[in-house]
């Protein structure tokens, strides 16, 4: 059993994980969340979603509809009773008006049975089924109206009709009024006409009309708080619901844009793989590497010869933007020749073709992309007014695809075949295509080749025998996709020509269909069909433990109905000094509970103490279903004291009818309009245990039944004789049970209804919040990928502004460190036979060597240092790059700190590297280039993003690496003379012959000595930091 003790799920809290986008989300012109509200419906000041909750709602209560349905189908079956009990006096014609309303209320409900109703027959149908129902009701009056006519009969069921007006037809209070109050008047005008036709209009009659004015304004008034009730209740679930599903649905737009860029760098598979373990832990002695080989792939490298004229001689943001349009064309070719951009190393761009999914003529289509990315390059040729041009190498073999190391993930290939691809790129020709011996034996005569004589020009290439082939000329055309033929010129010129449509921004999805949607969701599916409990017993305890205020609200309906009750037996039923006492203390009590529910409601009103008991008690739902039946019990009990009073009263003849003495019980049918009054009040209770609601509904229908059957029955005998009813077949009090049994049929049924919607708007905002933590989830594993695509600062700009092609980011800093550390042995090291299972063995060790520098930089004091990239075994890092505003500081010092760091950070590289070795028993050296300088940093492709560093730094630097000795750090003499500073010892070199650069003078760091200077004697040795 669930326990009071228990947490408390307050209903009224929006969820804190909430973006901006909530702020955009539609208001009520009076919130339900804020204390001073109206108790009167309000719409939404945006017509639109007013129009939205409008169908939400009437696809909420669709499932009601069938409620008036069933109202008709027992009034008929009554009236068909009541018929057979009047046989003897008006004969068989009058049985058939039951038949016809059963018949008729089947007709008009199959329709609301069926689920692809239009939305405006929705609404139409239950209106017109409410006005059958009211038609009936009064052509039964005027059909019976010849052999009896009191205002009593059938008030029941106009009770029960006018309570749901409010509930089941789908349209305004204000309507609902209308035709409520119209029902109410016709009646009374009909009853007015049949007396005056018959001269017997007298105070009694007046005096019943009263009477019923009291019950069926009573009706009215449980009927629009229900209404209220369950409209604010529908309109916070609607905005709730379209609050979480704005940022539901920002949270999407923001992954598929996360997912587009994870997707634009590597493949699908390894995507979904990547995100399936983003929070896995290591299990083995190794980490979880993340390739696989390939076989039969042309690997294409393109290189821009001239490039570094350019770059020396433009901006930063043209250089970047120079780049991004130069690269976004070729990535537009790439996606016409199914290429797959692996990588942009400075000015070079390479990609395969045949991987992941295999392809017959991926050499085709590679010497069709080298052709094309040739003739794309005369674009900046004559932009630039610089001689540059494309040199390309095309390879074909097996290659072993994936990512390597923890952080800055780039798609990338290995082996010896693509270090043979590179050497078919660095030893072709400006504008020429330069292919090997096995990529020309997969090219089926597509084109007419000519010697590239590549052993002349690279020893590589002469060491291994391969010839070598230049692209003259396409013999034939390429079909690439179906119906279309494309030669290389006209796929470039579409590439080029074409200016590319930006993608349409995702569409918030309609609130309406996603209302459609959840109202087609079988709920009921998870509850179970008796008692209406979720199967979960979690969800259960969160429904049932909510402190929703509506039920205070529903609450105070009992002391109203109580008053309304003794207004109407004061009308017509005799007085005593036990009922005024009863109907008095019975207010009281009543009070005083509707105060204690209020309290839990509204805690602001009520002293601290009494606020704290109602939250107590009404937090638990059964004291909280028990204080209810309280209410209700002593509501029924105060009008029970009135059958009593009634017991035991003669009646003469007739006449007594019109006589004025207060100890006669003229019409003791009220008395079952006021009992049954009590048990429509309780439908309108809210948040109340279903099971215990019906029983307590029961308990009270077979109270009253009881009282009828055997406490009053001789006073409705005696009322029989009087009217000449004695002889029937059943007596009113039989009648007025059948009525009260099929009354609270409609009642349970009702109940029934308005729990499975209260359960469906709980599960409909729980599944909305359930799938905006999801997709918060899948957001975070996308960023924490996309985090590793991108450096951090980068990436954060880049992620939520779908920049263009115009607008990606760039920028130039003054002094940047620059580091390169590869492994030269490594390639002897590497091995592709079964073994080592095609290199894949050897690969997962160099994984754990680059995933352990990764994690270096994860420590606080390399904070400002930011991995670039990895090639093969090499490894690429910068410092300076993640607080660009060092740069400004007055003290050298701290804007140069971060090249202290850098060299630490190498000398950690050397130290994580010998522990591998001598935990796997290898011999792996490390070779380090460092140096300093101004660089340009930017992102290339809007949709294909890459983040590098260009400048005569990094060029340098990597020449550093290149040319440097196995286990030492290699540095130019400007960067020595930095380091010194910091305690830092070099031992000189000499100079060095630097491709591009010619002779360098170059230094070796040999230790470190870790002097510190005062601040007074900075100025001295920084005067000029860059020399």
């Amino acid at each position: 059993m669930l326990q009071g003790t228990s947490k408390v799920y307050p209903d009224d809290n929006m969820d804190s994980r909430q973006s901006d986008c909530s702020r955009r989300a539609p208001q009520e012109e009076v919130h339900v969340g804020q204390q001073k509200r109206s108790i009167f419906p309000h719409k939404f000041s945006d017509q639109k979603y007013e129009e939205l909750y409008q169908s939400f709602r009437q696809q909420q209560q669709r499932e009601t509809y069938f409620i008036p349905v069933t109202f008709g189908l027992l009034f008929g079956v009554s009236v068909i009773i009541s018929e057979v009990s009047y046989i003897v006096s008006v004969g068989w014609v009058h049985m058939t008006l039951g038949v016809v309303i059963v018949l008729l209320n089947i007709i008009i409900g199959i329709p609301l049975r069926l689920k692809h109703v239009h939305e405006r027959l929705a609404v139409i149908f239950p209106t017109l089924l409410w006005i059958l129902e009211t038609l009936q009701i009064l052509f039964h009056l005027i059909v019976t109206s010849q052999y009896h006519i009191e205002y009593s009969d059938n008030i029941v069921w106009q009770i029960l009709l006018l309570y749901l007006c409010y509930v089941l037809i789908p349209i305004s209070h204000v309507w609902c009024t209308v035709l409520s109050f119209s029902s109410v008047v016709v009646y009374i005008i009909i009853m007015l006409v049949l007396h005056m036709e018959k001269d017997d209009i007298t105070k009694d009659f007046l005096q019943q009309i009263a009477a019923c004015a009291m019950l069926y304004f009573c009706s009215m008034f449980l009927g629009f708080m229900s209404f209220i009730i369950f409209d604010k209740k529908q309109r916070k679930a609607f905005l709730k619901t379209q609050i979480s599903l704005s940022v539901k649905n920002e949270i999407e737009t923001v992954f598929k844009q996360q997912k587009e860029l994870l997707l634009s760098v590597l493949p699908e598979h390894l995507v979904n793989e990547l995100m399936k373990d983003i929070d896995g832990v290591v299990d083995g002695q190794f980490r979880k590497i993340y390739m696989s080989r390939h076989e039969d792939v042309s690997i294409l490298f393109a290189d821009i010869v001239g490039f570094t004229a350019i770059s020396s001689k433009v901006s930063a943001a043209a250089l970047v933007k120079l780049l991004n349009e130069l690269f976004a064309n070729f990535d537009k070719l790439a996606q016409i020749y199914h290429q797959l951009r692996i990588k942009i190393l400075g000015d070079c761009y390479y990609c395969i073709c045949g991987a992941p999914e295999p392809r017959q003529d991926h050499a085709i289509l590679s010497v069709y992309m080298g052709l094309a990315v040739i003739e794309a390059i005369k674009s900046v040729r004559r932009k630039t007014e610089k001689d540059v041009d494309m040199r390309v190498g095309i390879h074909t073999g097996g290659v072993i695809g994936g990512v390597l190391g923890q952080r800055q993930w780039q798609f990338d290939i290995l082996g010896k075949e693509v270090m043979l691809a590179n050497k078919m790129e660095s030893s072709g020709k400006p504008g020429r295509v330069h292919i090997s011996e096995v990529t020309r034996r997969c090219l089926e005569d597509e084109f007419e080749l000519e010697p590239g004589l590549g052993e002349t020009r690279d020893d590589y290439i002469r060491h291994h025998g391969i010839k070598t082939f230049f692209v003259k000329s396409v013999k034939n055309k390429i079909q690439l996709r179906k119906n279309t033929e494309f030669t290389f010129k006209n796929a470039t010129k579409m590439a080029l020509d074409k200016s590319e449509s930006p993608k349409k921004v995702i569409e918030r999805r309609k609130l309406l269909e996603t209302c459609k949607v959840h109202s087609d969701l079988n709920v009921y599916r998870s509850l179970n069909w008796f008692h209406l409990t979720f199967d979960d017993a979690a969800l259960e305890k969160k429904f049932q433990y909510r402190l929703e205020k509506y039920f205070s609200l529903s609450m105070s309906c009992l002391p109203v109905v109580l008053v309304f009750t003794i207004l109407a037996n004061v009308c017509v039923l005799p007085s005593s000094l036990l009922k005024i006492l009863t109907f008095i203390s019975g207010e009281v009590l009543l009070f005083l509970i509707t105060m204690m529910a209020l309290a839990s409601g509204y805690p602001a009103l009520f002293p601290q103490p009494v606020a704290a008991l109602g939250k107590t008690i009404c937090v638990n739902p059964w004291c909280r279903s028990s204080l209810a039946a309280l209410a209700v019990f002593v509501t029924m009990a105060s009008d029970s004291v009135a059958m009593v009073g009634c017991g035991g009263i003669t009646y003469g003849n007739q006449t007594v009818i019109h006589s004025d003495h207060d100890d006669v019980c003229i019409h003791p049918k009220f008395l079952t309009d006021c009992a049954l009054l009590t048990l429509v009040s309780l439908c309108a209770l809210t948040h109340i245990h279903y099971i215990l609601k019906q029983i307590v509904l029961v308990i009270m229908a077979a109270i009253h039944c009881i009282f009828l059957l055997v406490i009053v029955n001789s006073t409705f005998e005696q009322y029989d004789q009087t009217f000449g009813r004695s002889d029937d077949y059943f007596g009113t009090h039989q009648l007025l049970t059948a009525n009260t049994i099929a009354v609270t049929c409609v009642c349970l049924y009702v109940n029934r209804q308005m729990e499975k919607l209260s359960r469906r708007l709980f599960i409909w905002k729980e599944d909305s919040l359930r799938q905006k933590d999801e997709m918060m989830t899948l957001r975070q594993k996308n960023e924490a990928l996309v985090f590793n695509l991108l450096p951090v600062h980068v990436a954060r700009r880049y992620i939520g502004n779908r920049k263009r092609d115009e607008e990606l980011y760039s920028h130039s800093y003054e002094v940047i460190g620059v580091l390169f550390a590869s492994c030269p042995n490594f390639n002897d090291f590497y091995t592709d036979d079964s073994i080592t299972k095609g290199g894949l063995e050897c690969l997962r060790f160099l994984n754990e060597i680059i995933s352990d520098y990764d994690e270096i930089l994860q420590q606080d004091r390399f904070s400002s240092i930011c991995k670039i990239k990895t090639v093969g075994s090499s490894y690429m890092a910068a410092s300076g790059l993640t607080d660009p505003s060092s740069e400004n500081s007055p003290q050298t010092r701290v804007r140069l700190k971060h090249l202290d760091e850098l060299v630490q950070f190498a000398l950690c590289l050397q130290e994580t590297l010998d522990k591998l070795n001598a935990e796997s028993f290898n011999n792996l050296v490390l070779r380090i280039g460092l140096n300093h300088g101004p660089v340009t940093a930017g992102v290339i492709g809007a949709h294909k993003p890459h983040y590098d560093i260009w400048g005569n730094t990094v060029n340098v630097a990597s020449r550093m690496e290149s040319t440097g000795e196995a286990r030492k750090i290699q540095v130019i003499e400007g960067c020595m003379k930095i380091l010194s500073e910091f305690g830092y010892t070099f031992q000189e070199r000499g100079f060095i012959e630097v491709k591009g650069k010619g002779r360098l003078k170059t230094y070796y760091l040999i230790g470190e000595e870790r002097h510190r200077m005062d601040e007074t004697e900075e100025h001295n040795h920084f005067a000029n930091p860059m020399t």
